[in-house]
């Protein structure tokens, strides 16, 4: 039996910074799908899906509002465990 991909919680895989049409970011994601929750669709005039953000990381920048260096890293996150006893 296959197991269920699950959503990654111990590495942030990117850090995006620069400024997205006017808004100045400067974070780490665990995934790009976290990003686009709080950057994509509606939320921003770009209207940002997974594959337009794709093509503005590869394409050198050409839209002026989009002013973000996308790095992809592995880095860990620091998270407290918690044991209930």
């Amino acid at each position: 039996m296959r197991r269920a991909r699950t959503l990654n919680a111990s590495h942030y895989k990117w850090h995006i910074h620069g400024t997205l049409a006017g808004v100045h970011i400067n974070r780490k994601y665990l995934s790009m799908r976290e990003f686009l929750e709080e950057y994509g669709g509606d939320k921003s005039p770009l209207n940002l899906n997974r594959h337009k953000v794709a093509r503005l990381r590869t394409t050198m920048q050409k839209n002026p509002m989009w002013k973000l260096v996308v790095l992809p890293i592995k880095e860990k996150r620091n998270r407290q465990t918690v044991y209930f006893d």
